[in-house]
């Protein structure tokens, strides 16, 4: 997934992401959410940065992960637009700069980043499980939106007990509910 993700051109990601967002700011759960976790993507994730200017404009709280990476946890922070003050981290993620953190219980719903998704909602992350962690310190209350390109959802991914699914993924094909 990794080598397909790097091979896909620039120009076709940007098309394909906005697509996805497209489809994302139409779901009923991100009209009712009054606050959203969204992701800053890395190099080769779907770009969710128009889902930031989307939120934003409709008077959404916004919020990104701001990593512990020692703790192995992460933080929702405020962010007031897409010029965020930013710092690139560990593993060339860009994260937030310490800001108001939005209580998880605030959230109405959270944008989830993964390198494949299954029918089923699971979820194969990065492997140091900093959404995992979060998804099951945050209220289910929260609708869970996987957001990934098609060719990201395959019949099965592994998953374990520690694993937090997804209620349902948008794509740059719509909506696919878990």
């Amino acid at each position: 997934m990794r080598a397909r993700l790097a091979s896909l051109a620039p120009g076709e990601r940007a098309r394909l992401s906005a697509e996805a967002c497209r489809h994302a700011a139409g779901h009923d759960a991100f009209a009712r959410a009054a606050a959203v976790l969204l992701f800053d993507p890395l190099p080769d994730e779907i770009d969710a940065r128009p889902l930031l200017v989307a939120a934003l404009g409709a008077g959404k709280r916004v919020a990104l992960p701001r990593v512990d990476w020692d703790a192995g946890t992460m933080r929702a922070v405020e962010v007031s637009g897409p010029d965020f003050d930013a710092e690139t981290r560990r593993h060339g993620v860009r994260e937030p700069g310490e800001g108001t953190v939005i209580d998880p219980a605030d959230l109405g719903l959270i944008l989830v980043p993964g390198l494949a998704f299954d029918a089923a909602g699971h979820r194969l992350g990065r492997g140091k499980g900093f959404y995992d962690r979060f998804l099951t310190d945050a209220p289910r209350a929260a609708h869970r939106l996987g957001l990934a390109f098609a060719f990201q959802i395959l019949d099965r991914v592994p998953a374990e007990a520690h694993d937090r699914r997804v209620d349902a993924i948008v794509t740059e094909l719509g909506v696919r509910v878990c």
